[in-house]
């Protein structure tokens, strides 16, 4: 059957015979829990997300491996991302709520989370919208921003609209 595939953000598909080939060796042989026993599966697992996070932390220059998070995937990630600032800045001394700037062209996982904060009161959120083209005026993200903005989302390239800011 042939099939076009388009939810390649979701998941990549089809994975190349490799990748099956070695998550069926790992399941086959090594599909302990990292970090949670010490029995030689669990080691082998271990050893693997140790591997992977070097190999990680040498492609994007990063000193230190241990400082690389990973996660279930980019949604996950954002998310950690925005209620790790958010959180953060509600620990510090404020004479004001914390203060958001993003645009409309954002993804969802990036509208979604910010909305809950404001609408729960956590945060201040200013939504920047966009031209008819789909493009950000960069000075009107500017004047949006203000002494208590804590974080700024600007995508580069929207998943929607297609415009590459």
């Amino acid at each position: 059957m042939d099939v076009i595939y388009l939810d390649n953000a979701a998941t990549s598909w089809p994975k190349p015979p490799e990748v099956g080939a070695a998550m069926a060796r790992f399941l086959e042989r090594d599909a302990g829990n990292p970090g949670r026993g010490g029995h030689r599966m669990a080691r082998a697992a271990g050893d693997v997300v140790e591997r992977v996070r070097i190999k990680l932390a040498q492609r994007v220059g990063a000193r230190d491996s241990r400082r690389l998070i990973m996660t279930h995937g980019c949604t996950d990630a954002v998310n950690m991302a925005i209620h790790g600032v958010v959180r953060a800045a509600q620990r510090c001394p404020k004479t004001s709520n914390p203060h958001v700037v993003t645009t409309v062209t954002e993804h969802n996982a990036v509208l979604r989370t910010l909305g809950c904060h404001a609408k729960s009161g956590d945060i201040d959120l200013d939504i920047v919208s966009c031209d008819e083209v789909g493009y950000i005026d960069p000075a009107r993200f500017l004047d949006a921003c203000r002494p208590s903005t804590v974080l700024a989302c600007v995508t580069h390239a929207s998943n929607v609209l297609g415009t590459i800011q």
